[in-house]
């Protein structure tokens, strides 16, 4: 690697903020010095010691990311977003030392999730806009800031908070789609997420289409598991006479959208759709916990006799017939192992982005529990759904076991 020394520019510090080193990152060269020194120049009064206040907090964190990064001098970062989603003044950071960035997926939102959320926002009345001398300043000087079409005028943070991250350098070159940032490339779970990615705009170069290590790590588990070894891809249940269901049950979003639940508390919907699950005949579930489940909420469960396991969700997908959940990422390893999922719209937002063969999604619980009790009682339904599945599982995933191979080969070509 260059030294950082190599790639260290001289330009004028901002000022001194105390409690924090931040000298050697306001020396870091700046991708675009002309739009830093144009916003500084700009501001004046009240707005420019509102921009230096965000400015610090920026510079801290850059400068406690700058310290881990020449600690441990890497070649090649590798991150999970590439966007506002993730940490983008670290990542902007690591860009500037001339380090590469690789974006290995496992989240799956698209630019229709971010505006669910602006949606969300707007309702309830806290959607950001651009406006006032900040708006107008970031509208000339960093427009992609600002959302067009859909919630035109729109940004993701206050405009004073993004001006002063621009001012010290740190952008991310397209804020509306989730890999938008600074990464070199991006590591394609499949040829849908290719498809999907490029109608999003993703730059082309980026795109490297490697297949997913959460897809090796399916493909291990069947591999060790000689009953899901014999079901893999087959249009039957692994076990005779019993459907295996898997449950990733998801965290309350019930602050956010209570009022488009059927249900008035998260606990009794997860205590009632639960307990019809595990009361199904001929079916065998195992319940796995979203990560952001509180433990209050796990506790509750476990004390109303709800069983909850603790392995790996990923590797418990090939081992199962069926998977239930609420618009999970996973979903799309489901789909790659060949097992029809059905979805439980909670709260009636009517994401699109699984959409496919094999998949169902059901806005109600009368539905919900209409389409579990057919899949288990009827198995030519069953049969019929995972054909679906099985058919269109190529395009969700490489499922050859040799995409972290793949992954690891594209980062020794860049880091070469």
């Amino acid at each position: 690697m260059e030294t950082e020394a190599s790639r260290v520019g001289q330009f004028h510090c901002l000022a001194d903020y105390s409690g924090e080193d931040v000298g050697p990152v306001q020396r870091l060269k700046k991708p675009y010095p002309w739009r830093s020194l144009r916003i500084r120049l700009a501001t004046r009064g009240r707005q420019y010691q509102r921009l230096r206040l965000f400015a610090g907090e920026h510079l801290k964190v850059m400068a406690r990311s700058l310290a881990a990064l020449l600690d441990v001098k890497p070649d090649c970062v590798i991150i999970s977003e590439d966007g506002v989603s993730s940490e983008f003044r670290f990542v902007s950071v690591a860009a500037r030392l001339g380090i590469r960035i690789v974006t290995v997926p496992y989240g799956y939102n698209m630019r229709a999730d971010i505006e669910h959320d602006l949606g969300r926002k707007q309702a309830d009345g806290s959607l950001v806009m651009a406006e006032g001398r900040a708006g107008a300043l970031l509208r000339r000087l960093a427009p992609h800031w600002i959302k067009t079409g859909r919630f035109a005028g729109a940004v993701m943070f206050p405009s004073d908070y993004i001006l002063a991250a621009e001012m010290v350098g740190v952008t991310v070159p397209d804020p509306w789609i989730v890999h938008g940032g600074l990464a070199d490339i991006l590591c394609v779970e499949g040829e849908i997420a290719l498809e999907r990615y490029r109608k999003q705009r993703v730059p082309e170069a980026k795109l490297r289409l490697t297949g997913s290590p959460y897809c090796d790590e399916m493909h291990d588990s069947i591999a060790s598991d000689p009953a899901a070894s014999e079901g893999y891809r087959a249009a039957r249940p692994i076990e005779d006479g019993v459907l295996r269901i898997l449950v990733s049950w998801f965290p309350s979003y019930h602050d956010d959208y209570r009022e488009k639940s059927e249900y008035p508390t998260y606990e009794e919907m997860s205590l009632e759709l639960l307990r019809f699950l595990f009361g199904l005949k001929s079916a065998k579930v195992t319940l796995s916990l979203h990560p952001a489940v509180s433990g209050t909420h796990r506790d509750l469960l476990m004390s109303a006799g709800i069983p909850v396991t603790d392995e790996y969700v990923i590797g418990l997908i090939p081992k199962n017939d069926l998977f239930v959940t609420y618009f999970s990422s996973t979903i799309r390893w489901a789909l790659a192992a060949g097992k029809p999922v059905v979805n439980y719209d909670a709260y009636k937002l009517h994401i699109d982005s699984f959409d496919s063969p094999g998949f169902v999604t059901t806005d109600s619980a009368a539905h919900f529990k209409e389409t579990l009790t057919e899949l288990v009682e009827n198995p030519d339904s069953y049969r019929s759904l995972a054909a679906q599945a099985i058919a269109a599982a190529p395009g969700w995933g490489l499922m050859d076991g040799r995409c972290t191979d793949r992954i690891i080969a594209e980062i020794e070509r860049l880091a070469a």
